[in-house]
């Protein structure tokens, strides 16, 4: 998947604006993102009823991040019909591989370099790649 756009304030008509707004500050924000450059994707989360990418770059480090999907070119056709729903406390929704979907935490525990779920994580960006 390609990187279309920087900053959320790049977009014109940007729809849901006021839910991006209130996690965004501000809209202009750059995301440790290079346009044109292509990422793996490996989950979906919907925040606010927008959603959000879980990606690594296809080439160099494997530092995976969470970024609006609207700054790519993202289509839920593209979402691996294996992947499963998991419903968190707080409502936000994830779509991921099951591997990940069985990890309580996942993303907390891979920024805290958890050893167990740094290499699940290797593993579906192997895959996504």
């Amino acid at each position: 998947m390609q990187c279309r756009h920087l900053t959320l304030s790049k977009i014109a008509d940007l729809n849901a604006i006021d839910e991006y707004n209130m996690m965004v500050h501000p809209l202009s924000y750059e995301f440790t993102l290079e346009r044109d450059a292509a990422y793996a994707v490996i989950g979906v989360r919907m925040r606010r009823g927008t959603p959000w990418l879980y990606l690594t770059a296809v080439t160099g480090e494997r530092e995976v991040q969470i970024v609006p999907a609207v700054l790519f070119g993202f289509d839920w056709q593209e979402i691996p019909s294996d992947w499963q729903v998991r419903i968190g406390p707080n409502g936000d929704t994830d779509l991921l591989p099951s591997r990940l979907a069985a990890i309580e935490d996942w993303f907390e525990r891979y920024v805290g370099m958890d050893s167990r779920v740094v290499d699940v994580v290797n593993r579906e960006v192997d895959r996504a790649r």
